[in-house]
């Protein structure tokens, strides 16, 4: 797995820090992919990846008898499968339902761990007015998320970034 901080590896990140489990990151250049990472891991050349099962490897020669898991959707999905008590989706059908569908509740799910770091963004945009768009919108932006419409959202950012899993 990719440890640059792509949007994508990010809520990859946060969802193995919510479940615990264990994992050893490996860094790809991305500009310039390793023979080995397009043909041994991921033919599309994308990150993240898992590769699960089989004995350890390095990451130039995965076990053939590990499984390559691409597309940071379908890994967060098969984190929840594989962690079902990290509450990465509840257990409940309907309630797993609602994780997926972006709806905000009590708990932690994946839903969290892919808006997460574009809340992340959000806030360095608004603190920091770094962006592409005219000098000033940022904080304009910033300024206007302070009003009492967005309390819910500004207390919901909060609460995802003061997440351990954040840190």
């Amino acid at each position: 797995m990719s440890e640059q901080l792509t949007l994508y590896f990010h809520k990859v990140q946060l969802a193995l820090a919510e479940a615990n489990a264990p994992y050893r990151a490996y860094q790809v250049d991305l500009r310039n992919k390793p023979e080995w990472f397009t043909s041994k891991v991921n033919p599309v050349g994308q990150v993240p990846v898992v590769t699960y099962g089989g004995p350890n490897g390095e990451p130039d020669d995965p076990s053939s008898l590990s499984t390559k898991i691409a597309e940071s959707n379908v890994i967060l999905e098969f984190l929840a499968d594989l962690y079902p008590d990290s509450g990465l989706l509840p257990k409940d059908p309907v309630l797993r339902a609602k994780g997926r569908d972006f709806a905000v509740g009590d708990h932690y799910t994946i839903a969290d761990a892919c808006i997460s770091p574009h809340l992340a963004r959000l806030k360095i945009v608004i603190e920091t007015d770094i962006g592409n768009f005219p000098v000033g919108m940022g904080y304009k932006l910033g300024e206007e998320l302070e009003g009492a419409k967005f309390a819910k959202f500004k207390k919901y950012v909060e609460r995802m970034l003061d997440r351990p899993s954040f840190k």
